[in-house]
């Protein structure tokens, strides 16, 4: 059961770590400096720290979870 868990935090790890360089990614390289643009960039630059942030929360929850199951 403790396996079964751990791979699919695994896997919800890997899809928001992806998602997080894809938001970082376009946040970086967008270089049009258009007013569209410009508020996309900084939608995409929020979402890039909030995917961080929920990253974190992950392996928090990575590290809490092992720690008491061991």
């Amino acid at each position: 059961d403790i396996k079964r868990q751990v791979m699919v935090s695994v896997g919800i790890f890997c899809v928001g770590f992806s998602f997080y360089i894809l938001l970082y990614g376009i946040s970086k390289f967008n270089s049009d400096r258009n007013p569209e643009t410009k508020r996309n960039r900084q939608r995409a630059k929020v979402l890039t720290i909030i995917f961080g942030i929920l990253i974190l929360a992950i392996i928090g929850y990575f590290v809490v979870g092992i720690s008491k199951s061991i």
